[in-house]
């Protein structure tokens, strides 16, 4: 009975489906060709190509003919004497769910042979059409895994057609976009990135006797009123908050010194920071220096005062670091409550068109309000429209006398309008004008440096030779522009950097230098330059929050949540601004200060005081571990590792020391979540972020992938920010990092050893073993301290290898025989004789002198078994008082089976695919169900952040159907430095011969692969 129901039913869902293939194909196709003509109909006879993705797709900064896709598009016809139809749907700063989008609207219309992607790069910069396209991977057969061969199938489309307009909830729906209601997965890589921002609503405005001065930009009148405005009480916030007001006046009066005194004075007293820090920001960038005023913007979004500037702020500063669907929602709310501000519509301004809503768009349309300056004008409409007769025209007719700034903003215009004469007669006016500001003077010497084609041409103008023209805030781009125009890379490099420590856009350098920048450099210095002395908690910017303080419930790593440590100094140590707030510290902080900055002896020494004094025990253990990890003692860094982790005292600490000693312990997972609990607290923290760069890429989860993205916060020391470039192996970063001229200028205690020793890793991971080797003795004799003597000699003679000769071992054995990394190094090196007495007694010398047993494991077998170096590092540890828990995380460390089970696993594999291979794999699908071919492209350009997309790319797509041809890895096989910089844009694309190589490569790819064929299905 069962058989025969089975049989029916079979019948009856075949009779079925062939009844729908019956009606589809009578009804006809449904993705009929719009009549506009934005779609071209497809000619079933040709070869018909679809390209997807950003500017790279459609060819930008070249001609139409040049793109890759026509190139490849070309080389088809001549190779098959057949047309080609070439659909580039390329979309400038689109990101791949806009892609896959697109490929969804036209591939029932053009039905074409071959599917093209390239896409990923701008997912970082905002999220839009992510949540239509989960929708869509959800709601089309064609893209569900497990469904693509069988969606040409009528009864498989009904049927899903019905469970998802039917059955399945709203919820189940979300998530099938791998999206959380909270956290947003639209980031560049597809791991939880940037949590979704509120949505546009007015911003609360405090409504004081002044502010419809300020929303008029009536600035003296204003200035005026907070004179004559007496204190409400004699409380000093009262007079603070009169203070931030005066000073943000005054700074955009252009008043700066007095401007300063206020904010300086207003953040003393309290009321309105986020008011004082505004008024700085303004300053900084009236002075030409828009790297302080972001950095002061990070601080009026996290101030207690006005909420207008503070939600202002978080948009500005978002805009800056292209979170741009985060930077609109708020700067939409800061419009809401006040249409029209310059500063914040100039911030819209900056938002590509393809992320602009409706709303931004009118906005910008409006335009300002209140009383602008002609030179304000002039910059709004070269932002917003980038119409130059339009800024020129603002700036009226020429008076009889005008103020300095304003001739030399009009000698701008005459710039961009192609007339560099009457430019440079009007900038050499403001040169000799005795009223002149330093500002307007330097301004105009920007200008005549632009106008200078020549270095001739340039002394005549300037009186000066290049290369000794010291650059200011204003000058800075102009020079660094110049030297490159003339081919000195090296000149606009050093001024760039020299540059940035006075405030110079660091996105405006890297976009000056142009391909003086090798590599991704220029991305990196931003990085760098932006976080320096402030803490930067992107995720608390979008969503609203003070940085460090996200609720536990809104992250992504579900670890435990943690307090900031109560104590005054909390920010200022997050800065690293250690020398400043040294002097204040309670004791056992003033230890933790001073491991922090290096100053290991000092630590332990103030360690023991505070010990006397019944400091905090966490604190204090913490402190002992780090300043004996500094001096290479790894037994006794990890026991004080151990008691920090136990002691009671600061729950931050200890939770840091967890995270360390497990990551010691290759505990991946448990590590990675106690370290996302301590970053969660304090953001950037340098000393959490070097313990998760332990931790192998196949084991990092998304929440680490998210904290090693960005650049550590605060004041880093030159010599930390090298170790962290080298790390990731970027040999060019590390030496930008040491080469800073406040860097060089360093002569703090320790800073002259640990810079060598820098240099002198980076020769030898530059491959420069005797010079590495030869600057690692530099640096011995550099320090008193005996344990950084061991340290750097021992390092010097692993490094020369067998040029160091024995004299040198035998000196270093005698010197240094209880540091454990010496006597490791010694021991390799007796192991290299082959004789086993030698070894044994090399690695008993190690262990004895507390080294590390990593160290031992390539050497000592089979003269010293893992089961004996168990034992003697069992009996080192018990004799170093090394607490149990540490123990087992000393064994774990080299004992085989004793390591995190099942660590490589992870929790949701969904999840864990990148978003972009995601939205990739659909789009092959969907290629696919059509009968078309599909490839990804990776892309050829020498940048960090598109190596990084290729590298996740190449990584996503192991078990996915989704073919790859990696464009990069032939250019960098097949073009020498300098020849692939040569075709790098000043838009960070490739030239015409760029385009042409990826087009001649796809073709050969697809030769190779019999893809150049047009089949049979649908004409």
């Amino acid at each position: 009975m069962v058989a025969f129901s089975a049989v029916v039913l079979f019948l009856f869902l075949l009779a079925l489906e062939g009844a729908l293939q019956v009606l589809a194909s009578g009804a006809g196709p449904h993705g009929e060709v719009p009549e506009d003509g934005a779609l071209e109909a497809p000619d079933p006879a040709a070869f018909r190509v679809v390209a997807v993705g950003d500017s790279w797709v459609y060819g930008a900064e070249s001609l139409p003919e040049e793109a890759f896709i026509e190139v490849f598009a070309d080389r088809v016809e001549k190779r098959t004497q057949g047309a080609v139809q070439v659909y580039n749907l390329g979309v400038s700063a689109s990101n791949s769910a806009q892609a896959l989008l697109a490929l969804h609207d036209v591939i029932d219309r053009v039905k074409p042979n071959l599917v093209v992607a390239l896409t990923g790069a701008n997912n970082m910069l905002h999220d839009i059409g992510v949540d239509e396209a989960g929708r869509l991977m959800g709601d089309d057969a064609r893209m569900v895994p497990g469904l693509t061969l069988l969606s040409r199938s009528r009864l498989v489309r009904l049927g899903r057609l019905i469970w998802v307009t039917v059955f399945r909830t709203a919820g189940e729906g979300a998530g099938a976009t791998g999206t959380g209601a909270t956290v947003s997965q639209g980031d560049p890589f597809g791991t939880p990135g940037l949590p979704d921002a509120p949505e546009p609503r007015a911003t609360g405005i405090v409504r004081l006797p002044w502010w419809d001065l300020y929303l008029q930009r009536r600035w003296d009148d204003g200035l005026r009123l907070l004179e004559d405005t007496p204190d409400p009480s004699a409380d000093p916030r009262y007079k603070g908050i009169r203070l931030a007001w005066s000073a943000l006046f005054m700074a955009h009066m252009e008043r700066f010194d007095e401007a300063e005194t206020l904010a300086a004075r207003a953040l003393e007293l309290g009321g309105d920071d986020a008011t004082a820090w505004e008024s700085r920001a303004v300053a900084a960038m009236r002075r030409d220096q828009p790297l302080f005023a972001l950095q002061h913007r990070v601080r009026v979004a996290d101030a207690e005062g006005h909420p207008w500037f503070r939600e202002r702020a978080r948009g500005l500063v978002l805009m800056e670091l292209e979170a741009w669907q985060a930077a609109q929602n708020w700067l939409s709310s800061g419009h809401l409550a006040l249409p029209g501000n310059l500063e914040l519509l100039m911030g819209l301004a900056k938002l590509p068109g393809v992320t602009r809503t409706k709303e931004t768009e009118e906005a910008l349309y409006k335009g300002p309000r209140g009383l602008l300056t002609r030179s304000e004008y002039f910059a709004w409409h070269l932002a917003s429209s980038g119409k130059v007769d339009r800024a020129v025209a603002s700036l009226g007719d020429v008076e009889t006398v005008e103020p300095a700034a304003l001739e030399v903003t009009r000698g701008r215009g005459y710039e961009l309008q192609g007339d560099p004469e009457a430019a440079a007669a009007l900038y050499a006016r403001v040169l000799e004008r005795a009223d002149s500001r330093s500002l307007d003077k330097d301004r105009a010497r920007a200008g005549l440096i632009r106008i200078s084609k020549t270095p001739e041409r340039f002394v005549q103008l300037l009186g000066v030779v290049p290369e000794s023209l010291a650059p200011t805030p204003s000058t800075a781009s102009a020079l660094v522009g110049w030297f490159r125009s003339q081919g000195r890379c090296e000149d606009a490099t050093r001024v760039g950097q020299a540059s940035l420590e006075l405030g110079y856009d660091p996105i405006q350098f890297e976009k000056d230098a142009g391909d003086c920048l090798a590599r991704g450099v220029g991305w990196s210095l931003v990085e760098q330059v932006i976080s320096r002395g402030i803490v930067i908690d992107r995720r608390a910017l979008v969503l609203g929050h003070r940085g460090g303080t996200v609720p536990a419930g809104l992250g992504v790593d579900g670890s435990a949540p943690l307090s900031p440590p109560e104590v005054s100094i909390w920010q200022r140590f997050q800065e690293r601004r250690f020398e400043e707030i040294l002097p204040l510290a309670r004791l056992d902080w003033r230890a933790l200060i001073l491991a922090h900055m290096e100053r290991s002896e000092d630590a332990l020494r103030a360690a023991d005081l505070a010990e006397q004094e019944g400091g905090d025990p966490s604190i204090i253990a913490w402190t002992r571990a780090m300043a004996y990890q500094q001096k290479g003692h790894f037994i006794r860094s990890l026991r004080f590792t151990g008691e920090a982790a136990e002691a009671p005292g600061e729950p931050w600490i200890r939770k840091l020391a967890r995270g360390r000693g497990l990551a010691l312990a290759r505990h991946w997972r448990a590590s990675q979540a106690a370290l996302a609990a301590v970053l969660r607290v304090a953001p950037g923290y340098l000393e959490a972020l070097e313990v998760l760069t332990l931790v192998p890429r196949p084991e990092r989860t998304a929440a680490t992938d998210g904290f090693l993205r960005h650049a550590p916060s605060g004041h880093v020391a030159s010599h930390r920010w090298a170790a962290w470039y080298l790390d990731q192996d970027r040999p060019i970063e590390t030496a930008f990092a040491l080469s800073w001229p406040s860097a060089l200028a360093d002569q703090s205690p320790g800073a002259p050893f640990h810079r060598e020793m820098a240099r002198a890793q980076l020769l030898e991971a530059e491959g420069d073993h005797g010079g590495g080797a030869l600057a690692f003795g530099r640096a011995a004799v550099l320090t008193d301290d005996g344990d950084l003597v061991c340290r750097a000699l021992s390092l010097s003679v692993d490094t020369g290898g067998r040029a160091a000769g024995p004299a040198a071992l035998a000196d270093l054995e005698a010197r240094c025989t209880t540091h454990g990394a010496a006597m490791s190094i010694v021991g390799r090196h007796r192991a290299i004789e082959g004789r086993c007495e030698e070894t044994r007694k090399g690695a008993w010398k190690a262990v004895e002198a507390g080294g590390d047993p990593l160290a031992l494991l390539d050497w000592i077998e089979p003269c010293v078994s893992i089961a004996e170096l168990e034992i003697w590092m069992k009996e080192r540890a018990v004799a170093a008082e090394v607490p149990e828990e540490a123990i087992r995380w000393l064994l774990s460390r080299f004992i085989p089976g004793m390591q995190e089970k099942g660590a490589s696993e992870r929790v949701d594999e969904k999840a864990s695919v990148p978003l972009m291979v995601r939205h990739l794999d659909a789009m092959a699908r969907l290629a696919r169900s059509q009968g078309a071919q599909f490839v990804a492209l990776t892309y050829p350009f020498p940048g960090a952040h598109h190596v990084h997309v290729r590298d996740l790319l190449l990584d996503g797509v192991a078990d996915q159907r989704v073919p790859v041809l990696d464009l990069y890895s032939h250019f960098e096989r097949t073009f020498s430095e300098a020849e692939w910089q040569g075709m790098r844009t000043p838009q960070d694309h490739v030239d015409a011969r760029g385009y042409r190589e990826m087009g001649e490569l796809l073709f050969q790819y697809a030769a190779e692969r019999r893809m150049l064929t047009v089949s049979g299905r649908g004409g």
